[in-house]
């Protein structure tokens, strides 16, 4: 490396300040030998984008090779990806069909569930219970067949 500074006038102004002639020489040197240059930075540079560009040369290599090599993969099983691609479709179109009847199923269940919990209750389907008894009280007409049963109690 190449003294970027006075290395003399930087050990007289250690010696104005306080030192002793061996230190401030000694300290002088050492600065000198581990300050870098304009030169070295530049040499420093270029070492680096020469390593930089071996670097992308190889890593394009890489990228080149490992096209061929997915070429020739490809090339050995034609048809597989689209073939892959075209059973995934059809496994999700009909998954989605069984999950779009199977909510409409349940729809229409509840659907049918709440029609027939709406219905008047046709009379005499509930049966009235004597007070303190427990036992139904004796019917003034019979329940239709048709008529939903609810609480009826037996004969």
């Amino acid at each position: 490396m190449a003294n970027a500074i006075n290395t003399l006038a930087y050990a007289r102004r250690l010696r104005e300040a306080g030192f002793t002639e061996q230190p401030a020489e000694g300290q002088a040197e050492a600065l000198a030998d581990s300050l870098a240059t304009k030169q070295d930075l530049k040499e420093l540079a270029m070492r680096m984008d020469a390593g930089f560009q071996q670097a992308e040369l190889r890593l394009h290599e890489l990228e080149n090779r490992m096209d061929i090599r997915f070429r020739e993969h490809t090339a050995l099983f034609p048809g597989l990806l689209t073939a892959s691609l075209a059973d995934l479709e059809r496994r999700m179109t009909l998954r989605l069909g069984a999950m779009t009847m199977a909510g409409i199923g349940a729809a229409s269940a509840t659907v049918s569930i709440a029609a027939t919990f709406s219905r008047p209750l046709p009379p005499g389907a509930i049966a009235p219970v004597r007070a303190g008894s427990g036992r139904p009280a004796p019917r003034a007409e019979p329940a239709r067949a048709t008529a939903i049963r609810y609480a009826r109690s037996p004969r």
